[in-house]
């Protein structure tokens, strides 16, 4: 089971697959772990709209780079490269919402 705070916010950039009926989820950025989406969403985390709804839509284009984008400014934060987190993010700021 998944809580909205034990997802990581890097899974918001995923792949859905579907295999015998059921789907799940890759995370792309931990060596292609593979999460049951039921699993996910009969947790704490599915009970919150803004998460049901990245995991059971697809996504825009430009939803996928704004969280790409996010990604990226927080790895660079984590990395103390402020200079290079402040220009992703003045980047993610000219996307429409």
């Amino acid at each position: 089971m998944f809580g909205f705070h034990d997802v990581p916010q890097h899974l918001y950039v995923l792949a859905r697959i579907r295999k015998d009926d059921r789907w799940f989820i890759v995370d792309c950025f931990n060596q292609g772990r593979i999460h049951a989406l039921d699993d996910i969403l009969s947790g704490e985390a599915g009970n919150h709209p803004a998460v049901r709804a990245v995991f059971t839509r697809a996504a825009t284009p430009g939803e996928m780079l704004s969280r790409l984008l996010h990604n990226l400014e927080e790895s660079f934060k984590r990395l103390d490269r402020a200079d290079d987190a402040a220009l992703v993010r003045e980047l993610a700021d000219t996307l429409e919402p």
